[in-house]
């Protein structure tokens, strides 16, 4: 059996983007299993993989607030002892900065990686590595992970199929009753600069409602929820959903018939669950990381000064919504999403 250790801490999305590569080595090197290190708070995205066997929870982010309490309580040393349990025959760095490296520094086995030129922060990041792979960062996310395991591996695999393997059945029964005929709006975004306006969901909800369907609001944080809840107000049909983490999450998703998303990670599992959707993009850009897929359309309006910022600054004046967001209008939006939904009906 060859044995590889996947090192990919966060976030969502990113890990998301990793899984074909994960598909794409189960199906061309027979006995091939995987151990997968990621932060604790998105443990559950890799054991939706089938060949993932062992999920390594890395606490980076808790651990940072208090260094002093983590070592005193002995929390690090456990994770490395852990990590080190295995040799590995391959430890494959694809999330490319100086945590990922130093965590593919401490695991035992031949270390992959991307060279200098191409690893996501500079410094120090491919040091870490024994063996370098030149794939460009102008690559889709999703490609440059499939180019970094094939040339790891040593394997070749189709460009133009993408299977992200991931199965809603490793999940427990939905938590939610989802309604028949039901789609589901992903509003919530971390960056302001990424939302649209209130309005037009709004507008996208009432033509949604007219075509029959029922629609679910996702949220995160009480400011999500209180937005949610403004959106739902004026129309019976929305329906703002209840807390739900990443493992309840996913089998309400796998039963909506289609979704409309801001550029998120509950976006980018809507994509790996092959639900028809319509993703909007305005500060980050979809040819490096849209959601990927035949049932997926990914919108993105001329882009402003909000390109690449977690504020808009269009005019030198910040904005709460990126101009160019607010520029896609949800007639659009919904004739997109019609007719991925067509053959659904």
């Amino acid at each position: 059996m060859l044995r590889v250790l996947i090192v990919k801490l966060s976030s969502m999305g990113d890990l998301i983007h990793a899984l074909p590569a994960v598909t794409d080595a189960s199906k061309r090197i027979p006995n091939i299993r995987f151990d997968w290190v990621v932060d604790e708070g998105f443990a559950d995205i890799p054991s939706g993989h089938p060949a993932v066997d062992r999920i390594i929870k890395s606490a980076h982010r808790r651990w940072r607030k208090n260094m002093w309490q983590t070592l005193k309580n002995g929390e690090v040393l456990k994770f490395i002892k852990t990590l080190r349990t295995h040799t590995y025959d391959y430890i494959i760095d694809v999330q490319a900065n100086h945590k990922s490296a130093a965590v593919t520094r401490l695991a035992r086995g031949v270390r992959c990686g991307y060279d200098r030129a191409n690893v996501r922060e500079k410094g120090l990041v491919h040091f870490a590595y024994g063996r370098h792979f030149a794939i460009s960062k102008k690559e889709h996310a999703i490609t440059r992970m499939r180019k970094l395991f094939a040339q790891a591996l040593n394997y070749s695999f189709d460009m133009n199929e993408v299977d992200y393997g991931f199965q809603a059945s490793a999940f427990s029964n939905s938590v939610f009753d989802v309604p028949e005929k039901s789609l589901i709006f992903v509003h919530n975004t971390s960056w302001s600069s990424k939302s649209w306006p209130q309005s037009h969901w709004r507008a996208l909800i009432d033509m949604a409602a007219s075509a029959g369907y029922n629609i679910l609001l996702t949220w995160g944080n009480a400011a999500e929820k209180r937005q949610a809840e403004q959106i739902a107000a004026k129309n019976a049909r929305a329906i703002v959903l209840p807390d739900l983490r990443i493992a309840e999450f996913i089998p309400v998703a796998a039963q909506v018939k289609g979704a409309v998303c801001m550029d998120t990670g509950f976006g980018h599992i809507i994509a790996a669950l092959k639900i028809p959707a319509v993703t909007l993009f305005g500060p980050s850009d979809p040819e490096l990381v849209g959601a990927h897929g035949p049932t997926q359309v990914n919108l993105a309006a001329k882009s402003c000064q909000c390109f690449r910022r977690t504020i808009c600054h269009d005019n030198q004046t910040p904005r709460s919504i990126s101009t160019c967001l607010a520029a896609i209008k949800p007639e659009l939006v919904w004739q997109k999403l019609s007719g991925l939904l067509k053959p659904n009906k």
